[in-house]
């Protein structure tokens, strides 16, 4: 469990890192940064929801779930209930 929080967190602030790198290369302030506001803001939320449900998939398959006695599909399909029950959702509130 302790491998599934972390690498969950982990997958949580790259997508925010990249969030913040995209924002800041395209001059779009952070601190202001309303998800509801416009379509593209909630698009840019979407994209860092999506983002880190596809890297808790990613953690999962490779690491979380690598020495488990487990036939492949059973692995692929906790790994993906981990990722949509797990993406950081609280994306799409605003920091305001």
């Amino acid at each position: 469990i302790w491998k599934a929080w972390g690498f969950g967190f982990l997958a949580d602030f790259l997508a925010a890192g990249v969030l913040v790198i995209l924002s800041s290369a395209v001059s779009l302030p952070f601190h202001i940064y309303a998800p509801f506001s416009s379509v593209g803001a909630f698009l840019f939320a979407t994209v860092g929801v999506v983002l880190a449900g596809v890297l808790i998939y990613f953690f999962h398959i490779r690491f979380v779930w690598k020495g488990i006695l487990l036939e492949e599909g059973k692995k692929k399909k906790i790994a993906l209930g981990m990722a949509i029950l797990t993406a950081p959702y609280l994306m799409y509130l605003s920091p305001l």
